[in-house]
């Protein structure tokens, strides 16, 4: 029997009051709330652990966080064992009993997504990181089949942004959801490269102010600004560009798309979840591109668009259906753009940052990064960014790599680049 530790990982408090507050009253004559995934790991922990005491107890928990949280339930919580809970106003849920059903949550303001399948009809137990490693089990793709013989999982002397071969000096990069993990390494090494000004846009303003101080302190001599808006609202996002030009410099050099929208498959996956992952990953993103190729106040200047894609886009990772096929739209869709812009000095590159255990990562239930075996530093994506937008890495305009490629064996091998159109593209191979 799997305990409440191995259920909740890192929340236990939270949780340990959810059952605590579940198993004596069940809510009844109580006005008491907990977080989204606490009650319904709560409603997990008590129907696997003691089913026949928990049955009649289950009629009056509810969520109150779901009134404030943008991103709950989604669709995603799903319950596949009759009528298992009610849908109140503004969101709240009153929770039923049940002793068979299937929970998948989506990041949550507490950000505690937990992916958890339990059916105990079948007997069948499985903690997140059961989930995930049974997830592993299938046939995975080698992710170190390299095509330079070295491959880092930290940064390294070739890719030092100190290095004034690879000077961002006069600048200005926009870095979507360069608040945290992989877009805040970008963040912090273009700084250390000299970038003039950094401009990070996010949703989460709270975060977004701390990582701007943070990185304003740590990074006096480069102008750190900050917008918040979901990349998905194209008013705002054209507004912003607007301002950036008009208050902040007179056009943006290089940008940085960091920000994603992703979600664990199941076949319960929704049209709507779906249709989500292609908002952000391709449409919101693609009209990024656009407005900032919009207004080229000063021809011939080079513009360079880093894609933070992923594996997943040119790989058959297991689970990542809806993540792999929009994030591979995306860089396709870029690819077609760099082609119909030879012409204009336009540079576009698309890479796999690594597998970097970061907040996101975090939020789609990977919390112990050990089910994945070994896993990379977060700097290395970050000072591989800064390469790859220098004049070092011309040579793979319009290409697909890995920061985990050793850009000095990239390097050596020039001529086949020169000599071969295809190489590294996404596409159709065949002898």
């Amino acid at each position: 029997m799997a305990g409440l530790n191995d259920l909740v990982g890192d929340d236990v408090c939270d949780y340990q009051r959810g059952v605590a507050f579940a198993a004596e009253d069940g809510g009844q004559g109580k006005d008491e709330w907990f977080s989204s995934s606490a009650v319904l790991l709560a409603v997990v922990y008590l129907l696997t652990a003691s089913p026949a005491i928990a049955s009649p107890r289950f009629t009056n928990i509810a969520s109150k966080s779901l009134q404030n949280d943008d991103c709950a339930l989604r669709e995603a919580v799903t319950f596949t064992c009759g009528s298992l809970f009610e849908q109140r106003p503004k969101r709240m849920i009153k929770v039923k009993s049940s002793r068979s059903f299937r929970c998948f949550s989506v990041p949550s303001i507490s950000n505690c997504l937990k992916i958890l399948n339990y059916d105990w009809t079948s007997g069948l137990q499985l903690t997140q990181s059961q989930f995930i490693k049974q997830t592993l089990e299938m046939p995975q793709p080698n992710l170190q089949n390299s095509f330079t013989k070295t491959y880092h999982r930290t940064p390294y002397a070739a890719i030092d942004p100190t290095q004034p071969s690879l000077s961002a000096a006069g600048k200005t990069v926009l870095i979507t959801a360069g608040h945290t993990g992989i877009g805040f390494s970008v963040a912090q090494n273009f700084a250390v490269a000299g970038a003039a000004h950094v401009i990070l846009v996010a949703r989460r303003t709270d975060i977004l102010e701390k990582s701007a101080n943070e990185l304003s302190s740590k990074y006096p001599k480069t102008e750190f600004h900050h917008f918040t808006s979901s990349i998905t609202d194209y008013v705002k996002i054209g507004e912003i560009f607007s301002e950036i030009r008009f208050t902040i410099s007179s056009d943006v050099d290089v940008l940085v798309t960091s920000a994603a929208y992703a979600t664990v498959d199941s076949l319960d996956l929704t049209s709507k979840e779906l249709a989500a992952s292609f908002e952000t990953n391709l449409f919101a993103n693609s009209n990024f591109v656009k407005e900032f190729l919009a207004n080229d106040q000063e021809p011939g200047k080079e513009k360079v668009i880093l894609d933070i894609s992923s594996a997943a886009a040119h790989l058959l990772v297991p689970k990542t259906r809806a993540h792999g096929v929009s994030k591979l739209a995306f860089t396709q869709w870029l690819a077609h753009l760099q082609q119909d812009m030879v012409d204009k000095n336009i540079r576009v590159h698309s890479f796999h940052p690594g597998v970097v255990m970061t907040d996101a990562a975090r939020a789609l239930g990977i919390i112990d990064e050990s089910v994945f075996g070994d896993t990379d530093d977060v700097q290395l994506p970050g000072q591989f960014a800064v390469w790859l937008a220098s004049q070092e890495a011309t040579f793979l305009k319009g290409r697909f790599v890995w920061a985990n490629w050793d850009v000095q064996e990239l390097g050596e091998r020039k001529g086949s680049f020169e000599s071969d159109p295809q190489l590294l593209k996404v596409g159709l191979i065949g002898d």
